[in-house]
This record gives C-alpha cells, sequence and structure tokens, in this order.
C-alpha cells in the first residue's frame, strides 16, 4: 500500500513537471512588447507636445522682442501674431456668437467678484425689501415677455 501512494505521489510529481511553461515565458514577452509599444507612443506624443510649446514660446519670444525694440524706437509695436493650432487636431470654421456665462464668484477674493449684499440688506430695511422685490419682479417680467 505504501509502494502504491509512493508510486502515485512520484508519477504525479513527474507529470506536473512534464507540464509545458513556455506560456509563461509568452506572457512575459507579450507584455514586454506591450510595454514597449506604449513607452513608444507615449514618447511620441511627449515630443508633439513639447514642439507645439516651443513653437508658442518661440512666437511670444519674438513679439516681446519686437515690442521691445519698437518701444526703444518710439514705434508703433507689431500686431500680436494669432496662436498656430495644434498640428494634431482638425480646424474648425464654425464660430460660436453666445457669449460663455461669466463665473459670479470670479475674482471675488481682489474685488472684482458680484456683490451680494442687496439680499442681506432688504432683510433688515423696509426699502431695501421693497427694491430687492420689485427687481425680482421685474426679473419675472422679463422671462416671461
Amino acid at each position: 500500500m505504501k509502494k502504491q501512494s509512493l508510486l502515485l505521489i512520484t508519477g504525479g510529481l513527474l507529470a506536473m513537471a512534464s507540464c509545458n511553461t513556455e506560456p509563461a515565458a509568452t506572457a512575459d514577452n507579450s507584455q514586454a512588447k506591450i510595454d514597449s509599444m506604449v513607452n513608444e507612443r507615449v514618447e511620441q506624443i511627449r515630443l508633439e507636445l513639447q514642439a507645439q510649446n516651443d513653437s508658442i514660446i518661440n512666437e511670444m519670444a519674438l513679439y516681446r522682442a519686437d515690442s521691445i525694440i519698437a518701444a526703444r524706437t518710439g514705434k508703433k509695436p507689431p500686431a500680436r501674431p494669432k496662436p498656430t493650432p495644434p498640428s494634431g487636431t482638425g480646424t474648425s470654421n464654425t464660430q460660436t456668437t453666445e457669449e460663455t456665462p461669466r463665473n459670479p464668484k470670479e475674482g471675488r477674493f481682489n474685488g472684482e467678484g458680484t456683490d451680494n449684499t442687496t439680499k442681506k440688506e432688504s432683510r433688515f430695511s423696509e426699502d431695501a425689501a421693497e427694491k430687492q422685490k420689485e427687481a425680482e419682479k421685474s426679473k419675472k417680467e422679463d422671462r416671461f415677455k
């Protein structure tokens, strides 16, 4: 009985040892290929962006140099060049005429933000409360015209 179990265990070990270990090696090779392809693409994109940034910096440097020279000579500074669109994207000729909404909290720390004190004042004085009600009423009338 002991010999049979020992023989069975030995046979099992031999069967496991004869398993092909090649798939593990190909998984490592395929991961290495994927990594190299990704690194190549990242490097390509990085170089494109760096070239784009360099061209923008050079344009701005030329503009500043021209404006400094013009200021020294007393002439009018040259017109600022239009920024060139990125080479990788297509240009769109459609222009929107809508004005983008402005954030009311923009500039609130340097005194450029909106003044919110009218609603606070209307809580404490009768006149301000009446003015606030009239303003809200006119807003509603304008909205439903």
